[in-house]
């Protein structure tokens, strides 16, 4: 964590007055809000200006995301935002220090969406956090990427134990969702983008 947070520090004062755009990502179950939490965290505690988005906030309502019978191509194209993410987020951080952005942020439980107003004051690093960050079609909008590289057993366990993901049932339920839509995904996302690759670090986690 200490030579990751000493790169980005280094890379985002490289760029003389304007923000840092940096993209975490990983597999489900991987670790990013976590550790996108303590890099603002320790950004903060060296008062370095800092916001963090979560991927999926900008989820589309469920009659987009399900739309396709095909459950890979459907998760991968169809069930983020990915346009007001360019739009309204990455391109406004990347342009201007200090910045405003307004974002729709899909509400779980009622499937409506609402806007989000993000005021940012930088230069400073902007995060975001989510799986398919580093697809091809998005990845050079992050100045600098963390990949977290886990296999996809440990992040089965982790994700059982996830309260979050107990709205799909019961652990058998999970197991399934994250088999046959999830994971399958995300398998096609690593040989269709090698993400880890593009990464300018990769953190490395194997224990569940």
């Amino acid at each position: 964590m200490d030579d990751l947070l000493e790169k980005m520090i280094t890379e985002f004062r490289s760029k003389s007055g304007q923000n840092l755009v940096v993209g975490i990502s990983g597999i489900d179950g991987a670790g990013k809000s976590t550790l996108a939490d303590e890099i603002e965290q320790a950004l903060i505690s060296r008062e370095i200006p800092v916001t963090q988005i979560g991927l999926d906030d900008l989820l589309h309502p469920k009659h987009i995301r399900h739309k396709s019978s095909d459950h890979v191509q459907g998760y991968f194209e169809d069930n983020f935002d990915y346009v007001s993410l360019v739009e309204r987020v990455l391109d406004p951080a990347r342009n201007s220090a200090c910045f405003k952005a307004e974002y729709p942020v899909l509400e779980l439980e009622t499937d409506q969406i609402r806007s989000r107003n993000l005021d940012f004051y930088g230069p400073g690093i902007v995060i975001v956090e989510g799986v398919f960050l580093f697809r091809k079609e998005l990845s050079q909008k992050f100045h600098w990427k963390i990949w977290i590289e886990i296999s996809f057993e440990d992040a089965m366990s982790r994700v059982l134990e996830r309260s979050r993901d107990r709205r799909y049932g019961d652990v058998g339920a999970i197991r399934t969702r994250y088999e046959t839509r999830f994971f399958q995904t995300q398998r096609f996302h690593l040989e269709r983008d090698d993400p880890a690759t593009s990464a300018d670090f990769v953190l490395k986690s194997t224990s569940a």
